[in-house]
Parts: C-alpha cells; structure tokens; sequence
C-alpha cells in the first residue's frame, strides 16, 4: 500500500511539474505585441502620437499627457497656453517629458510622459507635444472645479462590440440628456479579437 501511494504521489508531482512548465512556457513565449512578427503597419514614426492626457490627482491643478514616438525623439516639450477665443497662440509654457523605452518584436517605441501642474481649476487649456521636428495638433484639456462644484459625468461599459448601430445612438443621446457632463468615463472590454474578446 505505500509503495502504490508512493507512486500516486510521484505521478502527480510529475504532472504537476509538467503543467507549471508549460504555463511558464506559455507566459515566456507570449509576445509583447498583438502585431504578428514582421508587421510594421503600427510602428512609431517621429510624429506623435496615441496622445492621452489624464487628470492629476489633484485634478483641479494638474494633469499628465503621455504620448509615443520612434526612438529618434528624447525627453521631448510639452507646450501649454490657456486656451482663449483668438486661434493666435501666446507664449506657450514649456514642460519637459520623461521618455522610456519599449522594445518589441517589431520596432523600438519611445513613450513620454509630461506632468502638469500649478494650473487654475476650471480652466481650458491647449497643448501640444513634440516629435522629432514636428509638433502634435493642439489640444484641450480643462482642469477639474473645485471640490464643492457638483460633477455630472457619463459612464459607458461595453462599448467595444456594434458602435456604428448601437453604441453611437447611446452615446449621442447622453450627450443630450445630460449636455452639461464634464466626464465620459469608457469601461471594461474597449477591444476584441475574432472569436475572444480582448481583455
């Protein structure tokens, strides 16, 4: 009887063995990328670009942009002015991001990030980041009110599956129910792949 539970044991630490190996093997082989091998439809240029700006923990006063370009760009400029009525641009204030490298099979990406802050609560502001030579569009960002100004925001989750038919009536009836959001809030699955969804 011992030897017969001996050999129980034995075979399910072998098999045990096998299967963390094969998870590990799994995990190690995976690729850093959705992009099969090879593919450079997605690879960074010096333009920016996937440009997104995230509110600071202290809302009112701050926010971040990260934005990604080639290898060629280091520790780019973020420029920032308050947004006015004139499409003239005063002298913009002038942020230095912080850059990191992302290597994947396919192409080196570089990903900066600029911090903003000692800004005014419920200000509109535009800014712009820089490539190698060139500059981003303009874009807006306004800062949060203070904290006894009551917030209305929008909050979506599903979003990524019919947004021409469905997604879109919703998301443009929002809107007119409550025009005066400050917020649109997207959660969950935002993508998927043919026949899982990506997670």
């Amino acid at each position: 009887m011992t030897a017969a539970r001996a050999s129980v044991y034995a075979l399910l630490a072998l098999i045990v063995t096998v299967s963390i190996s094969a998870s590990a093997a799994e995990r190690a082989a995976e690729p850093n990328t959705q992009v099969p091998v090879g593919s450079f439809h997605y690879v960074a240029d010096g333009f920016p670009d996937r440009i997104v700006a995230t509110p600071a923990q202290d809302a009112a006063n701050g926010f971040a942009v990260a934005w990604r370009t080639d290898a060629s760009v280091n520790q780019p400029w973020l420029e920032l002015v308050i947004a006015g009525d004139s499409p003239d641009v005063r002298a913009p204030r002038r942020i230095r991001a912080s850059t990191a490298t992302l290597a994947s099979e396919n192409a080196s990406s570089h990903h900066h990030r600029a911090d903003v802050n000692g800004l005014q609560p419920d200000t509109l502001y535009a800014y712009r980041v820089q490539g190698q030579g060139t500059w981003g569009a303009w874009n807006h960002f306004r800062t949060a009110a203070t904290a006894a100004t009551p917030l209305t925001l929008l909050y979506f989750v599903d979003t990524q599956n019919k947004n021409l038919n469905l997604v879109s009536r919703v998301i443009r009836q929002a809107w007119r129910s409550a025009p005066d959001a400050r917020l649109a809030l997207f959660a969950d699955d935002l993508g998927q792949r043919q026949g899982r969804p990506g997670r």
